[in-house]
């Protein structure tokens, strides 16, 4: 029981991180394409998205959650 719990935890683990790898590789092109990163390293424009992400998780709320249930 206990490792059933272990692989079906890990197993969403990683979903969640695959599809946030996805979704950070997606922020950092539109962070390129919109903005001038010329003077900006991979890292750079990588830290400045992830900046983005943990602000947009930091403010989402209960009542965003519930939006998106609704649909």
């Amino acid at each position: 029981m206990a490792i059933d719990v272990a692989l079906s935890t890990k197993i969403e683990y990683n979903y969640i991180m695959d599809h946030l790898k996805e979704f950070i590789k997606g922020a950092i092109e539109f962070q390129k394409e919109t903005f001038d990163c010329s003077d900006m390293s991979d890292e750079d424009v990588f830290e400045c998205v992830m900046e983005n992400v943990e602000s947009m998780i930091e403010h989402y709320s209960f009542a965003d959650y519930t939006k998106q249930e609704e649909k």
